[in-house]
């Protein structure tokens, strides 16, 4: 098959990652056996990527982006573009460099150009019957619509997570250094009772501790409090 599967790495960051080698003439028929029709078919993602594409078009257009997202245009000092003209020999650029320069390689616009560059690929391999490399663009494709929708559904809320996860950890710090103050207060107080009483024990400045108790925290255990006095 042109796809296979590997694992690499250990521990943690063990993970499987994906070969994409030559397609035989048993691979190509044993693919067309189980692939979706559509790619073999005399109107290749008729059913499914127009709404895909559709998608992708209205991001680059909103965007100000040129369309197709692989056409050269000229810039303009005030940052717009034109298209080139024919036999002019200027500087030039497209989508697929102008997404990355002004929205990041991260963005939904990046994705928008990205899915449609390999439409355009996978249209072109299959006019020109190359399949194996028609295979390997919408496998691709897939991979890239799949990675969108994932960003685009949990994105914010891991954004999110995280910086929760980091209030979280401060929070921590603060309930910490809050009982290191504390128990600082306690031992404090019990030193403070058996100077004052030579003759009691320190079970009896535990139970004045817990009897004052002048702190907002709950009350903890008798065996807890003689932990910290004697720490």
């Amino acid at each position: 098959m042109p796809i296979q599967y590997r694992t690499i790495g250990t521990g943690m960051t063990q993970r499987e990652v994906i070969d994409v080698v030559p397609l035989t003439p048993e691979d190509f028929g044993e693919i067309r056996r189980l692939a979706d029709p559509l790619l073999f078919s005399q109107h290749p993602f008729d059913d499914l990527m127009p709404q895909l594409e559709a998608w992708a078009e209205d991001i680059v257009q909103n965007a100000a982006l040129p369309l197709p997202v692989r056409k050269l245009v000229c810039m303009l000092p005030d940052g717009s573009w034109r298209d080139r003209m024919p036999g002019e020999h200027v500087s030039c650029t497209s989508a697929l460099q102008l997404v990355e320069e002004r929205y990041g390689s991260d963005s939904l616009e990046w994705y928008a150009v990205q899915i449609l560059s390999l439409l355009w690929d996978v249209r072109h391999y299959q006019t020109g019957e190359e399949w194996h490399q028609a295979v390997i663009a919408a496998y691709r494709l897939g991979c890239l619509q799949t990675e969108v929708a994932f960003k685009a559904r949990w994105d914010r809320s891991a954004m999110n997570g995280d910086r929760s996860l980091q209030g979280a950890s401060q929070s921590g710090k603060d309930r910490a250094a809050q009982y290191q103050k504390r128990d600082a207060q306690i031992r404090s107080m019990a030193r403070e009772f058996l100077r004052r009483h030579p003759q009691k024990k320190q079970r009896d400045a535990v139970s004045d501790i817990l009897q004052r108790w002048p702190f907002e925290s709950p009350r903890i255990s008798r065996s807890r409090l003689r932990h910290i006095i004697a720490s």
